[in-house]
């Protein structure tokens, strides 16, 4: 993604910090998003 032209406009994590939501314009419009994450274990 660093490597396009995407405007973010705001990020955040959930409560339980398993997924992060974020408002982005990749095709024209601006619309919400929600992107499960794993956390590293070490």
């Amino acid at each position: 993604m660093k490597n396009h032209n995407y405007k973010f406009r705001t990020f955040h994590f959930s409560p339980d910090e398993k997924v992060i939501i974020f408002r982005a314009i990749f095709e024209g419009n601006p619309q919400v998003y929600a992107l499960a994450i794993d956390k590293i274990k070490q």
